[in-house]
């Protein structure tokens, strides 16, 4: 494997990152946790730096809306460390106009301690999912308020309606949407383990999957068999990532991989293998690649180390057929930094 590493833009305090199209050209979008910081948006071509916006910062969360080229969704005003009483979600579109950027911004709810945000298509039309860290705080650690997921109908920069549907998360942190032909499926981890929860035309089901906490969660085929594994961070900010296998109607831990203050999970394909990448926001602060081969014995998981000091919150992800492009919201670094992996 070969690392290109590119840094794109200073941004104090940067957490969150995603691509993002503009009259039909690609972009890095990366914005700061920081009260009153800024977001960027980035050519993944030329490196050309445009500002989104100056304030309010604390941004978790940058969701392109799939078909509305130009539109985002994004979690505004939850500040470090844990003030986000204010929290908000946030409609946005860009226009491009003579190499100036504008961005228009709709306020669609104000919901406390948001962290998360997903985009949902069921049968009956797309939802907004909304995860709380937590109903409220006394002080930074307190968790005695546990959060929750909340929905609500998505119609553009329409106000949300939202509502309650899963309750009692302590430290409800990472959310995962997993694509099926009856609909998407909504997957969240707190201390209560990993939670799957699902639209029918009842109402909203949910079932327990796990009980381990965890943090964060993906699923993906990571052996080749056949079947999606699910990959945890364990526990809250953990030290594993934990490998799954579905046998029967349970979940069955299997392998780990090592990390220091883990905030970050992807997994995906490179070079024709399947491919972890974890970040540690602590010790050496790495984002780390986990390339997986098959033997006789199992899976094999080659670790490869793509950088260090670096404390990655959040990472977007380009597959090709010949390489991987990792964007890094690289946070210790306070870099908006590119990887382009590739196998020659």
């Amino acid at each position: 494997m070969n690392v290109k590493k590119t840094d794109l833009a200073a941004l104090d305090q940067v957490y969150s990152i995603s691509l993002i199209d503009v009259e039909g050209q690609r972009y890095c979008m990366a914005a700061s946790e920081a009260e009153g910081g800024s977001c960027l948006l980035i050519h993944t071509v030329t490196g050309k730096v445009y500002p989104v916006w100056r304030q309010p910062g604390g941004t978790m969360t940058l969701i392109p809306v799939k078909g509305e080229e130009g539109t985002f969704l994004s979690i505004d005003r939850f500040y470090p460390v844990f003030r986000s009483e204010e929290a908000e979600i946030t409609h946005n579109t860009l226009h491009l106009e003579n190499g100036e950027l504008a961005c228009s911004r709709t306020r669609l709810a104000r919901l406390p301690f948001v962290h998360r945000i997903s985009l949902i298509q069921t049968a009956d039309g797309p939802f907004l999912a909304g995860g709380t860290l937590c109903a409220g705080k006394d002080f930074v650690e307190d968790w005695s308020k546990p959060g929750g997921v909340w929905v609500g109908r998505y119609r553009g920069c329409q106000p949300l309606e939202l509502v309650e549907i899963h309750t009692g998360l302590v430290k409800n942190h990472g959310m995962f949407v997993q694509q099926t032909p009856e609909g998407d499926q909504l997957y969240v981890c707190a201390d209560q383990g990993v939670i799957r929860l699902r639209y029918e035309s009842s109402g909203w089901l949910s079932d327990t999957l796990t009980q381990a906490p965890a943090s964060d969660v993906w699923l993906y085929d990571v052996d080749g068999d056949g079947a999606e594994e699910m990959l945890t961070i364990q526990p809250f900010h953990g030290d594993i990532i934990t490998v799954y296998r579905r046998q029967g109607d349970a979940w069955r831990a299997g392998e780990t991989l090592p990390l220091t203050f883990g905030h970050v999970l992807w997994a995906g394909s490179f070079a024709g293998d399947p491919c972890i990448i974890g970040g540690s926001r602590g010790a050496d602060k790495e984002l780390t690649a986990y390339l997986v081969k098959k033997s006789a014995g199992g899976p094999v998981f080659e670790p490869r180390t793509l950088d260090t000091d670096v404390g990655p919150t959040q990472i977007a992800v380009e597959e090709t057929r010949e390489s991987l492009i990792i964007y890094g919201a690289n946070h210790g670094a306070g870099i908006v930094a590119k990887y382009e992996l590739t196998s020659r």
